[in-house]
């Protein structure tokens, strides 16, 4: 029998990260196992996507950008952040995406394995 974090990733049909804070996307990308959500992404044969949230100057960071490049190149689908009001008086992209938008990506690549890989291809903005 497996234990619960490998059979959550084997058997899930995807896996969706949100919020995906740069913290997150730079554990996910450097492969980091140390709770039980890493765990899972390491696991999983499924499609993941990550809906990024986070302040303009952490998106737009070059390590942050290079993260992002190294989950797209192994196949996972992050998303594009919005652009609006974040914490505090900022505004900017790095917003988290509207739940609406995330639910139609996740539809969208479930319904079509296809549109994962071409979301997977973009690159950051």
């Amino acid at each position: 029998e497996l234990v619960n974090h490998v059979r959550i990733g084997s058997e899930a049909d995807l896996v969706l990260v949100a919020p995906a804070t740069a913290d997150l996307l730079a554990r996910a990308a450097s492969g980091r196992a140390d709770a039980l959500l890493t765990n899972v992404l390491l696991t999983a044969r499924c499609p993941v996507v990550f809906a990024p949230a986070m302040h303009t100057e952490m998106w737009q960071h070059a390590a942050t950008r290079a993260n992002v490049a190294t989950l797209r190149s192994r196949g996972a689908i992050v998303l594009e952040p919005a652009v609006g009001r974040l914490t505090g008086p900022d505004s900017g992209p790095g917003r988290l995406p509207e739940p609406a938008d995330i639910e139609a990506s996740a539809l969208a690549v479930l319904a079509d394995p296809m549109i994962g890989e071409a979301m997977s291809a973009q690159d950051l903005a």
